[in-house]
């Protein structure tokens, strides 16, 4: 090749004028939708980040005469993280006396996995003997907010124990599953240090409407509770909140859960 061929080659790969408008029109067109793009997602995630608002440690505990085999399933829109026993197209479980609970596919639970930090102190045993308290879960809700409510107490820091404590009697918790909510909610609620706190609770079809349960056979008592927490504003005068005492009778299913919100 002689030199002039290759001048002319190098010369053929410098692009013309118009090869140049036309590659910066290809390439602004695509940063603008680009652009375009994360704007739509960042304005998204701030529409429906209220949302996501996580729920902490729903405890569901069942209760029978005779040992009965139950099959629970969570509503679809609910992204559920931990789950203990393993959450596998549901829960099959089955109730034994005095309220323990029996994993009917324990193979898909690896117990020496499980956490062992504040909540779950009681897990790895209770995987290894496959005698569980409660079933236990938590997550988030895609498609509906919590609702908020113009009732409630507000709570001063020093009284947060002594009032779930009350509140729990109120309801009509029985021991365990008393000492477990006042245990744990008492610790996440003084976590977040506020002076006076907002509290209200959801009970009930409010808590089917938000976190729907699918339960198989269903129970005659059907008991769900869950817990709003936010810090208490010097405008937030809330309304007294009456709230409805747990049933017992034949099959029992009782859960107790909550979440912190601003």
């Amino acid at each position: 090749m002689t030199e002039d061929n290759i001048n002319e080659n190098e010369i053929n790969l410098i692009p013309t004028e118009e090869e140049v408008i036309k590659y910066r029109k290809h390439l602004a067109f695509f940063l603008t939708g680009f652009l375009s793009f994360l704007f739509t997602c960042c304005v998204f995630i701030l529409l429906i980040a209220p949302f996501f608002i996580y729920t902490s440690k729903p405890a569901i505990y069942l209760y029978s005469e005779n040992p009965t085999q139950v099959s629970i399933k969570l509503d679809k829109t609910i992204k559920y993280d931990i789950t203990i026993p393993k959450y596998k197209k549901g829960w099959k479980v089955q109730t034994e006396q005095n309220g323990i609970i029996k994993d009917l596919q324990p193979k898909y639970t690896k117990c020496s996995k499980l956490p062992d930090t504040f909540g779950f102190e009681y897990a790895k045993k209770a995987c290894e003997e496959n005698k569980y308290p409660y079933i236990y879960w938590d997550g988030i809700e895609l498609t509906k907010p919590i609702p908020k409510k113009d009732y409630g107490f507000i709570v001063k820091k020093e009284d947060i124990e002594s009032f779930l404590t009350a509140k729990a009697d109120e309801l009509k918790f029985n021991e365990a599953e008393k000492k477990e909510f006042v245990r744990y909610w008492s610790k996440t609620a003084l976590d977040k240090n506020y002076k006076k706190y907002k509290i209200y609770f959801l009970q009930n079809e409010e808590v089917e409407n938000l976190y729907p349960l699918y339960v198989e056979p269903m129970p005659e008592s059907i008991n769900r509770v869950q817990i709003i927490i936010s810090k208490a504003k010097r405008k937030d005068k809330p309304s007294s909140q009456n709230l409805k005492p747990i049933e017992r009778k034949g099959l029992t299913l009782v859960e107790w859960g909550g979440s912190i919100i601003k």
